[in-house]
């Protein structure tokens, strides 16, 4: 029993010994662990911070480049100001035998007003396409220049080299109050009408971009004082209460002296034109009003005058603008009679004016409204047929020969509440450059 007893203890006492030897083998593994990590750690700190920049780098290239930094962009105001200079040394430049004395003090150099994309539709400004824009200095009064001076825009496009003839086209718009500047050099330009002769594009005077202009903002009836707008004239109330504002806008408040914008001094501003840039003589040509400012200047400068070109004649006895109504009556009653006094055009429309009475009647009371749709893209605009509206459709026909003989089926179709003509005539180029240069006019008033 007892020799059992001790060879228990001593297999106790064994398996103690057993159980320190592991303890104390595990405890030196994890001392010598530590160890190797404390002396080896500052070495394995260096790549871990390599490996790290080499993974961040590899990231960044991964991702899109970004932009590179772009080269200065010069503005588009700077190169036109640099080509238009370019232009004007150019033309000083050139062998002016041909030209005589000038005035060039009385001009100075300005930014062309026509490149915006509506009155200039090209990809190079009108300055990069050799124009010379600027303000020729005229008296507000040529009779009287002490009461102070006005500025005329004028547009030069100049032969590159010396003209094959000295004398240039002088060009005029219509209106009154056209811009030769808006239309013409555009025009000009597509035409390729360059090489003989300098051609010159002169604004009138008070125009949108003459200095100074007249434009009316719309709605001043409403704000400038009623009692300075009311007439005792037996007048159409909204149609001159809005001239009647207009006139007090410009007199009153904008101080212009309205008695200087005649024919007459748009003639003499013409003259001063030519002077300033020393031609001796020049070639006219006007549209509309424009003639009429061409028989101005035959009259008060012949010897300034080689040729003129009057393009729509206004006769300058005739006022054209105040008895323009009763022009278009008068030719409307002579069509009706040829009408009636044709055995084909009156079997078929027997009551052609009785229809257009009528007709134009009930556009009045109740106005018809379309839908037209540019052909260019999908856009809309409603538009409102009031019988005012229809009735200068119809005296328009008579300025286009390929509609002038469908008038009586028109007026017929209208009767019957039909405008497929209207819509289509009105969608064609023709409505949209007229109509939508007349909403960027008015909008650019406002």
């Amino acid at each position: 029993m007892k020799n059992l007893l001790q060879t228990d203890e001593e297999q106790m006492d064994k398996g103690h010994k057993e159980e320190n030897i592991q303890v104390s083998t595990k405890r030196s593994w994890l001392a010598v662990l530590k160890r190797l990590l404390f002396e080896a750690l500052p070495f394995l700190f260096i790549p871990i911070l390599v490996l790290l920049g080499l993974y961040i780098w590899d990231n960044d290239q991964n991702k899109t480049d970004p932009d590179p930094i772009p080269d200065t962009v010069v503005p588009d105001t700077v190169v036109r100001q640099q080509a238009l200079e370019e232009n004007w040394e150019l033309f000083l430049s050139r062998d002016n035998t041909h030209i005589g004395n000038h005035a060039l003090e009385k001009f100075e150099l300005a930014l062309c007003p026509f490149s915006d994309p509506n009155t200039w539709d090209y990809d190079i400004s009108p300055e990069e396409a050799g124009m010379i824009c600027g303000y020729v200095t005229v008296p507000l009064f040529h009779e009287q220049p002490e009461k102070g001076n006005i500025w005329i825009p004028v547009a030069i496009w100049p032969t590159d080299e010396l003209p094959k003839y000295p004398d240039p086209l002088f060009v005029s718009q219509g209106g009154p109050g056209g811009s030769t500047l808006e239309m013409y050099p555009a025009m000009f330009y597509a035409s390729e009408f360059k090489g003989q002769r300098d051609i010159v594009f002169v604004d009138q005077r008070g125009t949108r971009c003459a200095k100074p202009a007249l434009p009316c903002p719309e709605g001043l009836e409403s704000w400038i004082e009623s009692s300075k707008i009311d007439s005792d004239e037996d007048e159409s109330t909204d149609e001159y209460a809005s001239l009647r504002a207009c006139r007090i806008w410009l007199t009153d408040y904008k101080d212009i002296d309205l008695a200087a914008f005649t024919t007459a001094q748009i003639a003499r501003d013409f003259e001063v034109v030519r002077q300033v840039f020393g031609y001796e003589k020049i070639n006219f040509y006007g549209v509309s009003y424009g003639t009429l400012i061409g028989q101005y200047l035959a009259a008060y400068y012949p010897e300034s005058l080689r040729s003129i070109i009057l393009d729509g004649v206004t006769p300058v006895p005739f006022d054209y603008l105040n008895r323009s109504d009763s022009i278009h009556n008068q030719i409307l009653t002579e069509f009706i009679n040829s009408c009636n006094n044709d055995l084909s055009c009156s079997d078929k429309y027997p009551d052609l004016e009785v229809q257009l009475k009528k007709t134009l009647t009930e556009l009045d009371q109740n106005p018809r409204e379309i839908t037209l749709h540019d052909p260019d893209s999908s856009d809309t605009i409603k538009y409102e047929i009031t019988g005012e509206e229809f009735y200068y459709f119809i005296i328009t026909r008579f300025l286009r020969d390929n509609s002038y003989a469908l008038l009586p089926y028109l007026i017929e179709q209208a009767e019957q509440n039909r405008f497929d003509y209207f819509i289509s005539d009105k969608e064609n180029g023709f409505f949209w450059e007229l109509w939508c240069k007349r909403i960027i006019f008015l909008s650019a008033l406002r």
